[in-house]
């Protein structure tokens, strides 16, 4: 879990000032949205959960 905290930190909320709440919520989505589906995990042979999702499917 910590390694979560520190990328969300350092990916997300270090890169940019959030003047509200509604955009807080935008850029907290997009960054959830690459953390969980597009970014690479060094578990899954550094490919992201969608690769490794439809590598499955093609594989018997």
């Amino acid at each position: 879990m910590e390694t979560f905290h520190s990328r969300f930190s350092d990916e997300c909320l270090n890169r940019e000032w959030l003047l509200n709440l509604r955009e807080a919520r935008v850029v907290i989505e997009d960054w959830r949205q690459h953390y969980n589906t597009e970014r690479p995990y060094s578990r899954l042979g550094y490919m992201s959960p969608q690769s490794f999702i439809a590598n499955q499917k093609v594989s018997p």
